[in-house]
């Protein structure tokens, strides 16, 4: 890491008043809670690179995860059109891949885990970001840690990216060019706390990672820098192509869990009856969260406690039950499948039974 990184590490987006344009919040509903993906396309040089990960190899795809506690936030001060804030916890992860998603780097900051030497959550909406580029919104983040283990710091620069970047050589891409010429927003809401503003999304970032052992000698009045092979430090530049919200979501089907009527959906690709017959239709989730195979077992539990005059233990059918026939034409009317799809599903559901009788 060059001198003048190392000088100015605490700086966050501090501006002046003068040359800044007002921007209008967004009123569009956002989230506080986001995964935030894109592409790392630069760094300041080979050496402030993870292990493993080289200039040659740039640009390389990340996700940033951005949760966040707003416990009472509040601005605390205020420097030109940046507002800082109280009140507000978060955690900050960041995992880069290579182009088969293998993850190359991981790691994650905290600002709950101990109490940081240095913790700052900083927005703005209405940043300038050169003499003749168009200021921006932007949110920051900076969490350092320090105990026996050593030093820990997370830098996050998102929308309004940092001094360095310029001054490393950025834009780094034609998507970070564009970006600055012209500024989308990065808030979906700026009262109270700002919220982001999810879906496609370009934006510049800048992200300045590391961990050290304690830095000084004990009792060594040169103060010369420990030495460890564990130690690290990670600049990555780039540019955000989308911004989703984070949603506790079991069974994977993008379904938030508090509205997701299955919350535990039987997710395969296709349809499937008695566990190996293949529809071949693809399996649907639909409004409510549950997939069409989740239909065809909700039948299950109702037909079996039916049973015939002759026996308790006899089922009344031995082949596909009432409800079970009936869930290709409620899939039709409610524009889920044509009727192609139904007739596959009706003819493999009956050969599933027959099939399984012989």
């Amino acid at each position: 890491m060059s001198p003048k990184h190392l000088a100015t590490l605490g700086v966050v987006l501090i501006a002046s008043i003068s040359g800044t344009t007002a921007v209008n919040a967004q009123t569009t509903s956002g989230e506080t809670n986001v995964k935030v993906e894109g592409f790392f396309t630069g760094t300041y040089a080979n050496s402030s690179l993870p292990n493993g990960i080289t200039t040659e190899m740039l640009p390389l795809p990340f996700e940033l995860i951005i949760e966040q506690d707003l416990i009472a936030p509040m601005i605390v001060d205020t420097f030109g059109t940046v507002d800082e804030y109280d009140g507000v916890e978060h955690s900050l992860t960041v995992r880069v891949f290579d182009d088969q998603g293998n993850v190359l780097f991981e790691a994650s900051r905290n600002s709950t885990d101990q109490e940081p030497f240095l913790f700052r959550v900083a927005t703005s909406q209405a940043l300038p970001q050169g003499p003749e580029i168009a200021a921006r919104e932007g949110f920051s983040s900076q969490i350092h840690v320090q105990d026996e283990v050593g030093i820990r710091r997370l830098d996050l620069f998102l929308g309004a990216v940092s001094e360095f970047y310029f001054w490393d050589g950025g834009p780094f891409s034609q998507q970070e060019e564009d970006a600055f010429a012209q500024p989308e927003p990065l808030f979906a809401s700026y009262g109270g706390f700002p919220t982001f503003l999810v879906g496609d999304n370009i934006q510049p970032i800048d992200i300045y990672i590391d961990e050290s052992t304690d830095p000084f000698f004990e009792g060594n009045p040169n103060e010369f820098p420990q030495e460890n092979p564990d130690d690290y430090s990670a600049i990555l530049y780039g540019y955000t192509t989308t911004i989703s919200a984070l949603i506790e979501d079991i069974d994977g089907d993008g379904i938030p869990d508090e509205a997701d009527s299955c919350v535990e959906s039987l997710t395969g690709a296709t349809v499937i009856f008695q566990d190996w017959y293949d529809s071949e239709v693809e399996n649907y989730v639909d409004e409510s969260g549950c997939t069409i195979m989740d239909r065809y077992a909700a039948c299950e539990p109702q037909e079996q406690e039916q049973t015939s005059r002759f026996s308790r233990f006899q089922p009344r059918y031995s082949g596909p039950s009432y409800c079970e026939k009936q869930v290709s034409y409620g899939l039709v009317d409610e524009g889920i499948i044509d009727y192609a799809e139904a007739r596959m599903l009706r003819d493999a559901l009956y050969m599933s039974y027959r099939n399984q009788a012989r």
